[in-house]
């Protein structure tokens, strides 16, 4: 930004001096005086022509007329602003505030990731603890007859709404990657 501000500076000042004689020049029609002394007649005033021409997209009718009604050597100056600051510089600047944006997006993306793996360890304690209560002998193993029998313990737990959703994904996940999956515990139907 520092630079594209340094290019209009420098391109205001030139247009301001070198448009300064067509000003004083008391031969010159008086309406097309006073439009080259609005847009170009000071520093302020040709700065903010430039910074109109750059981000305005209005170049058209701020460069036409300096070539109608002074001089077309203008056209020097103008196709090489608008070529190498208008369209190269503001690309440029374009393509860092993206590129700046792209990995703000990237940087959220894994923070979701980040997220989502500490809610999946979150999960996986909280059936551990549920297993765990429901796991009778203490060694581990739970059979499909202690699922289906409705002991306190299971009844317990599958009265719990996290639970039942706990269950039911682990059913759907079992069933994606097993072509013949056993059905979902009664007490927790």
């Amino acid at each position: 930004m520092v630079l594209l501000l340094v290019f209009m500076s420098a391109g205001s000042l030139a247009m301001g001096n070198l448009l300064q004689e067509f000003i004083a020049t008391d031969s010159n029609v008086l309406e097309d005086r006073e439009w080259i002394w609005i847009h170009y007649g000071t520093a302020y005033r040709s700065l903010y022509t430039l910074y109109e021409i750059t981000f305005a997209g209005n170049w058209p009718t701020k460069a036409r007329p300096v070539l109608d009604k002074v001089s077309h050597a203008f056209v020097v100056f103008f196709v090489l602003y608008i070529t190498l600051i208008v369209f190269a510089v503001i690309r440029v600047v374009t393509a860092v505030f993206l590129k700046d944006t792209l990995e703000a997006a990237q940087n959220d993306a894994e923070l979701q990731m980040v997220n989502q793996m500490r809610k999946k360890a979150e999960y996986i304690k909280r059936l551990e603890r549920a297993f765990t209560s429901i796991d009778a002998g203490g060694n581990g193993m739970i059979t499909e007859e202690r699922l289906i029998d409705p002991s306190p313990a299971i009844m317990r737990l599958a009265s719990q709404p996290q639970n039942r959703c706990a269950m039911i994904s682990l059913t759907y996940s079992h069933r994606r990657m097993a072509a013949d999956p056993p059905p979902l515990p009664p007490a927790f139907i």
